[in-house]
């Protein structure tokens, strides 16, 4: 017992399913094979009426709505082709009647018949009124091929009766295939999108193996013959399953190995190049192609239309994710900006605009994301923790006082950061440097710090150099420097642009080691106060990061790096600010030295 997709029993099945109480049941009845032509024999008189006595009985039970596969009327009135049972029914059904002149054969292999109704379903099955007719006519149905397949999204297959044929009972099927589909009782597609997956993964193997060999153009028509074809039979109907991304991305898959593209390279411009249509585009043409050809047939008003309004609530709806999990940033982004955007407009002075924008940076962020353990170097003490977030929100970090240099401290404390005397300077800048000698190691390429023999012409050095090489054959020498983003020097470029500062900063050390370009690879390596870094810096960081990922197979070691880096910033800012505080300086010991 299997069903049609036939236009009529598609609306009978999607209206039977709008209502909670009724019960849709496809009926596949198999019977022996066709005589040979030459057994062949007219249906005599008493046949005939038996068959119209089935056409009254089958009514009776099933109710008007009766669906089965299409048949030709047949051209020879010695017969007709194999096809679906009870050959008469359909006749009556579709227009061509029983007539003593025109008897078709009384053979036939398998039919489909749908029942509407759970009641009159019920005594039919019970008085197995058809069933019997077969019997008496000497026709033995085929107990193993008969399959019973129930529509119902509020009914169990054990809650349904008994069908009980040759005194066998027939089990319901949960899944069926006809005409190419695989419907289940939920009519769900997850079955036949599975059908559609297996020919597509076959006509992808098949046709990568022709890639090497054929031109791209006799790709194409291998793609179309093969693979589309295979894509769009019935998408019509399935083309807004929930699994329907499943052919598209081994659709999106045949492309890129058509194209001999990478596995990860985006899709869209290979779509453009090959002049393919994608899986949704394609629904939308099918549909498109429907509803054009069949627009004579549809009716105004509808049953289709009126459940918009007066069964609106008879519906029951698959639940749907509106979003995705690694989709929620495009739901939050716009309105961070906006509220990014406001703050800028009401910020009061160059100093507050500049902290507002370097702290939308990333980089500026880092140490919110470190682990605070001890052990690993990454916990912050209390007065470092609460000085570095006070500073990046703009809060007060102590009361107004008067700096060891002499000159007055606000209560933002932004002096102490770019005081001459400043306390956090010095150590904030070693820690820059073991932290990117210590990462130069971890990834393999051993580092020295201020290395002999590269002295400038007022005898200072770098900071640090690789011992092996970097790329291209040289060494990588680098000198890391921290400015302050809000020092009167930087203040207006601050507030125009974040990052400013740290980018002059890295071109002036360019330009004071512009003679080691020829031997070596030089990398000025730049740091602001209120976390942006400089253009060179983030190049270093993110090259280095790659290769600690190659090496430790951690896909978070260059996230670990930058953790570093920032936390060492916000270090040397907190000993920066309690520099100012008149005093024995005890109390910068628990920042550096935990």
């Amino acid at each position: 017992m299997k069903f049609s997709t036939g236009s009529s029993s598609s609306s009978l099945a999607s209206d039977s399913l709008s209502r909670k109480s009724t019960l849709c049941i496809y009926t596949e009845i198999d019977a022996p094979a066709p005589p040979p032509p030459c057994e062949r024999r007219k249906v005599s008189d008493s046949s005939a009426k038996r068959w119209n006595e089935l056409v009254t009985v089958t009514h009776e039970h099933l109710g008007p709505g009766i669906a089965a596969d299409t048949v030709r009327r047949p051209g020879h009135p010695l017969g007709v082709q194999c096809g679906p049972p009870g050959v008469p029914v359909l006749g009556t059904q579709y227009g061509w009647p029983l007539r003593k002149d025109n008897l078709p054969i009384a053979w036939r292999c398998r039919g489909h018949l749908l029942g509407r109704g759970q009641e009159r379903l019920v005594r039919y099955h019970h008085a197995c009124g058809m069933i019997n007719w077969f019997t008496i006519n000497g026709m033995q149905v085929n107990i193993d091929k008969t399959n019973l397949l129930s529509f119902s999204l509020h009914r169990s297959a054990a809650d349904l009766p008994a069908v009980i044929v040759q005194d066998t009972a027939v089990p319901y099927d949960t899944c069926a295939k006809f005409v190419g589909f695989h419907f289940d009782t939920g009519l769900q597609w997850h079955y036949h999108i599975d059908s559609v997956c297996a020919k597509l993964n076959g006509a992808f193997y098949a046709i990568s193996r022709l890639v090497p060999t054929l031109s791209r153009e006799n790709l194409l028509k291998a793609y179309y013959g093969y693979f589309q074809s295979a894509l769009t039979y019935g998408i019509e109907l399935w083309g807004l399953a929930a699994d329907r991304d499943r052919p598209f991305l081994l659709q999106k898959r045949m492309v890129r190995r058509m194209m001999r593209a990478a596995p990860d390279e985006p899709a869209r411009a290979l779509f453009l190049q090959l002049g393919v249509l994608t899986a949704p585009c394609l629904y939308v043409l099918e549909v498109a192609k429907y509803v054009r050809q069949n627009l004579a047939h549809f009716t105004p008003l509808s049953t289709t239309a009126r459940l918009q309004n007066r069964r609106k609530n008879d519906l029951t709806l698959n639940t749907a994710r509106l979003a995705k999990t690694e989709k929620t940033r495009l739901w939050d982004e716009p309105i961070c900006r906006q509220v990014q955007e406001n703050l800028l407009e009401t910020a009061t002075s160059p100093a507050d605009r500049a902290r507002l924008m370097a702290s939308a940076e990333p980089e500026s962020g880092h140490w919110l994301r470190a682990l605070p353990s001890a052990s690993v170097g990454t916990l912050l003490d209390r007065n470092t923790f609460n000085l570095s977030v006070c500073l990046r929100l703009g809060c007060k970090t102590n009361e107004p006082h008067r700096c060891r240099c002499g000159d007055p401290v606000d209560q933002l404390g932004h002096h102490g950061l770019s005081c001459q005397r400043s306390a956090g300077r010095l150590p904030r800048h070693a820690a820059l440097n073991d932290v990117i000698r210590r990462a130069f190691a971890s990834a393999g390429i051993p580092a020295i710090l201020e290395p002999t023999g590269l002295a400038r012409d007022d005898g200072k050095r770098p900071d640090g150099m690789t011992v092996m090489p970097w790329k291209y054959g040289k060494c990588l020498v680098w000198d890391a420097t921290c400015t302050d983003t809000v020092a009167p020097s930087h203040i207006q470029g601050s507030a125009a642009a974040a990052g400013t500062a740290a980018a002059a900063a890295e071109n002036l050390k360019r330009r004071k080691y512009n003679g080691l370009s020829d031997s070596y690879i030089f990398v000025p390596f730049g740091v602001e106060t209120l976390g942006p870094w400089g253009p060179e810096a983030r190049r270093l960081v993110k090259e280095l990061s790659s290769r600690l990922v190659e090496v430790s197979r951690d896909q978070r070691a260059g996230s670990y790096l930058s953790q570093r880096i920032s936390l060492a910033i916000q270090r040397g800012n907190a000993a920066s600010l309690l520099g100012t505080i008149p005093g024995d300086g005890s109390e910068l010991k628990e920042i550096f030295y935990l």
